[in-house]
């Protein structure tokens, strides 16, 4: 016959945040939320410099219309969408998701035109990406 097994033995292990947490102090919620928003308030100016940016970006894209134009403009209404959440603007927010959503479509479009020509319904990359 075998010997039965050793019972287990159980520890209690405390980590640093649990200690953290049992000492009595600390910050409230409310407070803790006054720092994050001016420590937040202080990257606003250089958000919008960014956005600012990444406007005329896609404006030369849309002036000089190279090849790769559409994953470009993407990129940049992309990073527009992040910078507008961050800004907490939400009608620019949905302007930068609609400009996504605009270079993905013409990006399964025909490649943009060198010279200037009438407008297309704006719905046709619907029907043309449709599977």
């Amino acid at each position: 016959m075998t010997d039965a097994p050793a019972k287990p033995i159980v520890r209690k292990v405390h980590t640093s945040l649990q200690r953290q947490m049992a000492r009595p102090g600390g910050r409230l919620i409310a407070e803790a939320e006054s720092r994050a928003n001016q420590a937040l308030e202080g990257q606003r100016d250089q958000v919008f410099s960014l956005l600012k940016s990444n406007i005329d970006i896609v404006e030369g894209l849309c002036a000089s219309r190279p090849a790769d134009a559409q994953a470009q403009v993407y990129a940049c209404a992309s990073a527009m969408v992040d910078m507008a959440g961050f800004l907490d603007v939400p009608t620019f927010f949905e302007a930068a998701f609609s400009l996504c959503s605009r270079s993905t479509f013409a990006s399964c479009a025909s490649p943009w035109p060198t010279q200037a020509r009438p407008r297309r319904n704006p719905n046709a990359c619907w029907k043309a990406c449709a599977p």
